[in-house]
Formats: structure tokens, C-alpha cells, sequence
């Protein structure tokens, strides 16, 4: 029996020597590796979610019981295989690298659902749509008169006039219009009875008439301006002539800054480039101050007397855009694109621009790492085709744009298809707009009839957690 004891010790002892170690190695990221590569290596894991979750994994040849939002640990470093599948939507698939000791994390693949007819709203024409005014609203523009305008509620699906019925507008034109994103007012410019009239709206105020501001437009603005969180400040610029215009107490200050060829306004304060080619801040007084924001000799040296668009980013960084889309920017010594550039969207949080061209897409980024050059452009998408609109979606993770009666979802992180994928036709206008709160996808079809289709599920306001995988 003593023997026996001592039998049993010695093989326990042998147990936990062997035992101990390979747990200790398998903490700290160690797995056997067979075949050729036999022996002791790095693991990596990859984290998974999906929009709409609860899909089904595969990876290489192994079927994974648990479905996403969860985590694949102790993978081999390597190139995988990843498929999505799940009921009534397409399946995703993409080349994945495996690295030791790193986590690769595909947190925003979409999911497209396999009907993807979209859904008739009103039997209306329009002629285009504009989404700025928010998150809940998209002002529908008739080909018509004013009074057959009207508002969507995107939250709701719901459609109303964007005048009262007895509206005394409601025989005018439209002529131009400005909206500002995040800003519940815009400013038109109509035509009523062979006259100019600019009107502002409120349209956080349901159906109630606009207010007339035309006394205080001296001259047809080139371009409008104002912060979204100022109800009733704006400034124009008609020319070189920059004016501040005050709704609240029906005044104008006319030359409130220097001639300017091009102007932005950043926190309340206004920033001109004047015809010297120096970027100036003006004082609420019309005295203009230092700024932080500077343009290099070089690039002052190229601007000619052609008018700009100004973009003040972070970092003391500003865009310099001119009318043909060429496009600079004052921390860096070369011009980002010779032309074509017509639009620039940041992100949620402005970490990232992006840059839309007549043919390409490009991402404008800040790599503090970087000091000697920390802004870069890089193009991610050309095309034949022109490109029509575009917008960030889904936590800024993916780009939705038109072109040429299409609508195409392009992916942003890592690993999926580096194509953008078709979601459908679209009007020749490109006109869409997606709500991140219900997850529909509005548009104009080819007939300019506004459509709705369910692209995503509604926004969860509790982030699921990720679970462990299971292996078949």
C-alpha cells in the first residue's frame, strides 16, 4: 500500500511539473503548433460583431457555435478565411490576418439583407432631398412651387408641408437654399411675383410661415455661414464683401471684416483669407487678431484671386479649396489634389475627413506619431464614374455614396470585400439619406419618389457583450 502511495505522488508530481508549465505558457498567449511549424508559438484572437448580430461563424474549416458579438481566441498566426451567414441577410466574407499577440477586431460588419426592394413612401415627385437639418428631418424639394415642399420625419416615416396651406409664400420659387448640418434653420432664396425675397426657416417650428429677412440682403450672397447653435446670427459673403446679419434684431453690419476671398466660421469666431493671402481673425469690433492658423509662404505663393472655401480642422490645420476642387492643406507642402474635390464631410467625433472627388474617395487623417508630416490623404476608392454624394454610417465605420443610379456601401475596416457593394438604383439626382436611429435607408427612385428601405435594425442603446467561442 506504501508503495502504491508513493506511486501515486510521484505521478501527480509528474503531472503538475508538466501541467504547470503549459498553463503558465497557454496564459500567456503560447499554443502548440503542429505540422511544419511544430512547436511553441504566439496565439491571436480575432473579435467579431455584426449588424444585425447572432450570426453564424465560419473560420477556415471550423463552424463556430457561438454567434457574434464574440471572440475568437488561440488562433495560429496567420491568413483565415472569415464567413458570416445568417437567415434573410447576404453573407459577408473576407481574407482575415491572424498576428501573435494582437487582437484583430471587426466590430461594424454589416450584414445587407437579401430583399433589398425598398418600400414606396409617397406617391409625389421631388426633385431632390437635403438632410442637413438633422438627425429627424429631410426637407424634400418640389420641382413646383414652395407650398408643394415638405418635411420628413425620418424617425417617424411621416410627411408634412413644409408651409401652412395659407401660406403667403406659397406661389414663390426657390432659387437657391443654405442649410447647415446639425442646424434646425436654413435660408432660401425664392422668387415671388418677378421679385427676390430670402425667407428663414425654423424647422424645429412645425409648419409656421418663415421669417422674411430680404431687407437685410444688399447684394446676392456668393456664400452663407453660421454656427449651428446661433439661431439667429448669420454672415454672407457677396463678392469680396463680408456682412453679419442679426434676425433677431432685423440688423445688418455690412463690412464687419476685410475684403475676403474666402471666409469659415470655427466657435463664433469669424477667420477670413484676405487678398494678401494671409489667414486674419476678426473681432466682434471688425479689428482683425493674430491667428494660430497659418499658410506657409509656398502655398500663399499659388492662391491667386480666384475665391476659396476654408475648412478649419484641429492642430492648427486648415483646407484651402478652390473653385476648380483643387485642394490644399497648410500642413503640408504640396497641394492634396490638383482638382475635382467638391465636397469634405468630417467624422463624428473629427478624427478623420472625408474627401469626396469627382472620381475618387480619400480619408484625411492626423498621425500624432507623425511630426515631421502628421496630416496624410489617402485615396481608398476611384472610379469611372462621377461620384454624386456621399456620407459617413454606422459609427463613422463605413461610406454610403451615389453614382450613377447606384447606391454603394464601402467598408472602412479591416478585412470584407474591397469593393463597395451594391445596395440598389437610385434617381439620376443620387439623392439618399440614412438615419442611424432607425437604420432606413431614404432615397428618390428613378421616377423622383421618395422610397424607404431597412438597411440596418434600429440603433440598441445597450452595446451587447462579447461572448466565447465554442468550436464544431
Amino acid at each position: 500500500m506504501r508503495t502504491l502511495r508513493q506511486v501515486l505522488f510521484y505521478l501527480f508530481l509528474l503531472a503538475y511539473l508538466i501541467a504547470t508549465p503549459v498553463a503558465i505558457l497557454y496564459a500567456l498567449g503560447y499554443i502548440w503548433a503542429p505540422g511544419a511549424e511544430r512547436g511553441l508559438v504566439r496565439s491571436g484572437l480575432i473579435a467579431i460583431a455584426s449588424t444585425p448580430d447572432e450570426a453564424q461563424i465560419h473560420l477556415g474549416n471550423s463552424r463556430y457555435t457561438r454567434r457574434t458579438p464574440t471572440a475568437i481566441r488561440d488562433l495560429l498566426p496567420g491568413i483565415y478565411n472569415l464567413r458570416l451567414t445568417q437567415r434573410n441577410s447576404d453573407a459577408w466574407q473576407g481574407e482575415i490576418e491572424v498576428r501573435a499577440e494582437r487582437a484583430t477586431v471587426l466590430d461594424h460588419i454589416i450584414l445587407l439583407p437579401a430583399n433589398r426592394t425598398p418600400q414606396p413612401l409617397a406617391p409625389e415627385v421631388w426633385s431632390q432631398m437635403h438632410s442637413e437639418p438633422g438627425e429627424r428631418n429631410i426637407v424634400l424639394e418640389s420641382p413646383r412651387s414652395l407650398l408643394d415642399w415638405a418635411m420628413l420625419d425620418a424617425s417617424e416615416g411621416r410627411l408634412r408641408p413644409l408651409l401652412p396651406t395659407t401660406s403667403a409664400w406659397g406661389d414663390a420659387h426657390v432659387l437657391q437654399t443654405w442649410f447647415r448640418k446639425d442646424s434646425p434653420h436654413a435660408l432660401f432664396q425664392v422668387q415671388q411675383h418677378d421679385r427676390d425675397r430670402y425667407l428663414w426657416f425654423d424647422f424645429s417650428a412645425k409648419e409656421e410661415e418663415p421669417l422674411d429677412v430680404t431687407r437685410l440682403f444688399l447684394n446676392a450672397p456668393d456664400e452663407v455661414i453660421w454656427d449651428p447653435r446661433t439661431h439667429s446670427e448669420i454672415y454672407t459673403r457677396a463678392q469680396s464683401r463680408i456682412h453679419r446679419l442679426s434676425f433677431k434684431d432685423m440688423a445688418i453690419f455690412p463690412d464687419c471684416a476685410p475684403p475676403a476671398k474666402g471666409f469659415a466660421l470655427n466657435r463664433n469666431h469669424l477667420y477670413i483669407l484676405n487678398f494678401s493671402n494671409s489667414l486674419l481673425r476678426v473681432g466682434s469690433e471688425g479689428a482683425t487678431e493674430r491667428t494660430d492658423y497659418l499658410l506657409p509662404t509656398a502655398l500663399a505663393a499659388t492662391l491667386t484671386n480666384d475665391t476659396y472655401a476654408i475648412h478649419l480642422l484641429p492642430d492648427d490645420a486648415l483646407l484651402v479649396r478652390n473653385t476648380t476642387g483643387a485642394l490644399w492643406l497648410n500642413a503640408l507642402s504640396n497641394e492634396l489634389a490638383p482638382q475635382g474635390v467638391r465636397q469634405i464631410v468630417g467624422d463624428e467625433k473629427e478624427d478623420q475627413w472625408l474627401v469626396v472627388a469627382d472620381h475618387a474617395l480619400g480619408l484625411l487623417g492626423l498621425n500624432a506619431q507623425e511630426k515631421s508630416e502628421p496630416w496624410s490623404l489617402q485615396w481608398i476608392h476611384s472610379q469611372d464614374q462621377t461620384i454624386q454624394r456621399a456620407a459617413w454610417i454606422h459609427d463613422d465605420t463605413h461610406i454610403l455614396f451615389s453614382s450613377q443610379g447606384r447606391l454603394l456601401l464601402l467598408a472602412l475596416e479591416r478585412g470584407g470585400e474591397g469593393a463597395p457593394r451594391n445596395l440598389g438604383p437610385v434617381g439620376a439626382q443620387g439623392a439618399f439619406y440614412f438615419s442611424e436611429r432607425t437604420g432606413y435607408l431614404y432615397a428618390l427612385n428613378e421616377e423622383g419618389r421618395l422610397t424607404r428601405l431597412r438597411l440596418l435594425p434600429p440603433r440598441s442603446l445597450i452595446p451587447l457583450p462579447l461572448h466565447a467561442e465554442t468550436r464544431e
